[in-house]
């Protein structure tokens, strides 16, 4: 089994002005001249992982990670408003002319993996290759597995923890709860729903429990983001119906996804994969939702070296 780069620090961090009232932080890691390739960080809400870059041969790519529109460094931090999808896109977009680049590569998981194929169908010409690891959240059967009928059925206990924190029932209810409580004057009430929001992602996003991506999650900046995104974005799509998103056949896409994801069931990639007749899906036997599984871990770094020998990059895979 492939394990994880050594860890690296970027040689270079910036920001863009999206708009005038938000900013947006990158880092560059990785070989300058190598292959462009965007890192999608998952959420909603969450900020980008340092993790994650270590996925990549930092020889062969020129990895670029951003912090989402009012998550991690990106500021102000907390900031939905306004926020959608479709300004996602727009973002990734003003930051990839920013860097003056003509032709990139995405790697997107969770959340960012939902964004990197609402981007490949905007900008197809844009792309030479994509990689999704646990796309989902389309549509309000993405609420209803992870707040009612799907996770709360797999996790039983910790979603009564959930409860217990937040004092709500299943599906929407549980929102409004954590709505309620994020909106009130109590600060410490609001920090105890984003952490208990946050753990409760956390808990079910790995197969085998990760302490410290639980700690990672319910730090107190990553929390909040969390909490406020995921009220915003699910009581959106608690009204959507099912969304018919496809890969461009233009675009060489490989899907990837835990056979035991509980954060965005298989299902949702599979039918990703029959609509995009372009595309691979390649199922991880022994994974959940996270790239912090080991078995994800090894999987991504296979499929992420095979992006670059595929668009000619250089050095050997995994050292």
């Amino acid at each position: 089994m492939l394990t994880p780069y050594p860890e690296i620090t970027p040689y270079n961090s910036g920001s863009i002005e999206i708009d005038k009232d938000h900013i947006i932080h990158f880092d560059e890691t990785g070989n300058p001249e190598g292959l462009p390739v965007f890192v999608l960080h998952d959420g909603p809400g969450g900020g980008s992982d340092p993790f994650h870059r270590r996925l990549f041969d930092a020889e062969k790519y020129r990895i670029i990670q951003y912090d989402q529109k009012g998550t991690g460094r990106s500021l102000p931090l907390g900031e939905v408003k306004g926020w959608n999808v479709s300004q996602a896109t727009s973002d990734l977009r003003a930051l990839i002319e920013k860097l003056g680049l003509e032709s990139v590569s995405l790697v997107g998981f969770g959340w960012g993996a939902r964004i990197a194929v609402d981007y490949s169908m905007a900008y197809p010409g844009q792309l030479n290759g994509m990689i999704l690891c646990g796309y989902g959240f389309c549509d309000h059967h993405s609420v209803k597995w992870l707040l009612d009928n799907g996770a709360p059925n797999l996790f039983p206990d910790h979603f009564q923890e959930l409860i217990n924190r937040l004092g709500g029932g299943p599906s929407v209810p549980v929102m409004s709860a954590m709505e309620d409580m994020l909106l009130g004057a109590n600060e410490l009430e609001q920090i105890q729903a984003a952490k208990a929001w946050a753990k409760w992602l956390a808990k079910i996003s790995t197969l085998h429990c990760q302490p410290h991506l639980i700690d990672q999650y319910v730090h107190p900046h990553n929390a909040i983001t969390l909490a406020k995104f995921g009220v915003s974005v699910f009581r959106e799509l608690s009204e959507t119906e099912r969304s018919v998103s496809i890969v461009p056949d233009s675009i060489p896409a490989t899907i990837v996804h835990g056979r035991y994801d509980a954060v965005t069931p298989l299902e949702v990639s599979y039918s990703l994969h029959q609509r995009s007749s372009g595309s691979e899906l390649v199922v991880v036997r022994d994974a959940g939702h996270s790239p912090h599984d080991p078995a994800m871990a090894d999987a991504m770094i296979r499929i992420i070296g095979q992006l670059a020998d595929r668009l000619g990059g250089y050095g050997k895979l995994n050292g």
